[in-house]
């Protein structure tokens, strides 16, 4: 049997608790590499909901305002598609706004003439003539 001295093994204690702490301290770095892999990825996940919540959003904003402009509660849209509802919403609100303007024209005689008259009457109930 050897010589072995408290040093000796003492020092031989010390490089197996050394040799220990450094596989523990590789352990806990691929432990934390998983993690930032797996925080990474759920990032990810997150981004691409909150982008397909925005796009529902979008996507039900648009649904009722096509309903709206059908006034049909979304029964158009469903029964047609969301691109031909634009497309026919857009050509109903561009023949409202035409009708509404052509309106006005029609009116326009008769607002002046009652703005007129609405004045003079004023004018006559101070005195003014």
């Amino acid at each position: 049997m050897a010589n072995v001295s408290a040093v000796d093994i003492a020092l031989t204690s010390s490089e197996a608790l050394l040799l220990g702490l450094e596989a523990q301290r590789k352990q806990l770095e691929d432990v934390s590499n998983r993690v930032e892999r797996i925080a990474a990825e759920l990032e990810a996940v997150c981004e691409s909901a909150s982008v397909k919540l925005s796009m529902l959003d979008a996507d039900v904003a648009v649904g009722e305002l096509l309903a709206v402009i059908h006034g049909d509660g979304g029964h158009y849209q469903a029964e047609h598609g969301t691109a031909k509802a634009a497309k026919d919403a857009e050509a109903k609100v561009l023949a409202d706004r035409t009708a509404l303007t052509e309106a006005r024209e029609q009116l326009r005689p008769e607002n002046e003439r009652a703005r007129s008259l609405s004045v003079q009457r004023r004018m006559k109930a101070m005195g003014v003539e």
